[in-house]
């Protein structure tokens, strides 16, 4: 699997890395993995990291079936937000069709995606918090 995630009960925050070869079975396992995490609460913050990535082999219908999976744990994950960090162009623009994907199929987190983890913090409203 190449995707790992930390959590921060204190402070409600998902730490998730994504790394080297990404797959749709990458994103439906951390979709699940997060579903089924009990310590998570209702309007969690997720940061997610998007720049040790090798190789990308993931499609659209994997993004379908986590936005299922979400949509499954709505009452936990309404109001989520999560913050994607992309700094390739690359990267930027699949995080984008993810994003895309959410809001059209009515989500229950809202996701923005920025280039630099500076503007991700601020967005998630962790300017002074540091992991």
């Amino acid at each position: 699997m190449s995707v790992e995630y930390t959590y921060d009960e204190e402070k409600n925050i998902l730490y998730t890395r994504f790394f080297g070869v990404i797959t749709n079975k990458d994103f439906l396992d951390q979709g699940e993995s997060i579903g089924a995490d009990a310590r998570i609460k209702p309007g969690v913050r997720e940061l997610v990291y998007l720049v040790d990535i090798e190789d990308i082999q993931a499609s659209p219908s994997g993004f379908e079936r986590n936005i299922q999976i979400d949509s499954k744990n709505r009452d936990k994950l309404q109001g989520m937000r999560t913050a994607v960090i992309a700094e390739t162009d690359l990267l930027y623009g699949f995080a984008r069709m993810y994003q895309s994907l959410t809001e059209v199929r009515d989500a229950p987190s809202t996701v923005e995606v920025f280039r630099t983890e500076k503007e991700a913090r601020k967005w998630l409203g962790l300017d002074g918090d540091a992991e």
